[in-house]
């Protein structure tokens, strides 16, 4: 019996999760999945555009997966990496709510604070290649606990809208 040399898994993963939509069980979420270019605003307010933006990435299998155009920091914020997490939806025949928990880690460019952890953590519903809702940022210790909400530290919300980044047709 000839056996696959370890080595060769990663790669077996990296194709398996590529393959087509139609032949993975996407579910009763199927509509969420894709990437959704997002405009942020503080809650209450409008959703502004011109505000930085960021490429959501709905994957199948509860696989979330941010860019930002904020990364590279500003005079409010330190610069932070690309964000991965894990989502969540109920059918859209049941109001197409979702959620999802994204980490990522903020950078400690020399004169800055300490290098930490990010959560953002967000709520909100899907329609027509729309998202609509919330997300609140906080940071935790670099060894901090993200799931301990106790321990988070600077948090903030902001409400966004977000629209399905079209397939071209071939």
């Amino acid at each position: 019996m000839t056996r696959l040399p370890l080595r060769l898994l990663p790669a077996l993963a990296v194709l398996a999760a590529t393959l087509p939509a139609a032949a993975q069980d996407l579910g009763p979420c199927e509509a969420i999945i894709g990437t959704y270019l997002t405009s942020k605003g503080k809650p209450g307010e409008a959703v502004d555009p011109t505000s930085n933006r960021s490429l959501l990435t709905i994957l199948p299998g509860g696989v979330v997966l941010m860019s930002d155009s904020a990364q590279a920091g500003g005079s409010d914020w330190q610069p932070f990496s690309d964000a991965s997490g894990a989502w969540s939806c109920e059918p859209k025949d049941e109001g197409g709510a979702f959620s999802a928990v994204l980490l990522d880690f903020t950078f400690a460019p020399a004169g800055a604070s300490e290098q930490r952890l990010a959560k953002l953590a967000t709520t909100g519903t899907y329609d027509d290649g729309a998202l609509t809702g919330e997300t609140t940022l906080s940071f935790f210790p670099l060894h901090g606990d993200p799931t301990d909400d106790g321990a988070a530290t600077d948090a903030t919300s902001f409400s966004f809208t977000a629209k399905k980044v079209a397939t071209p047709a071939p």
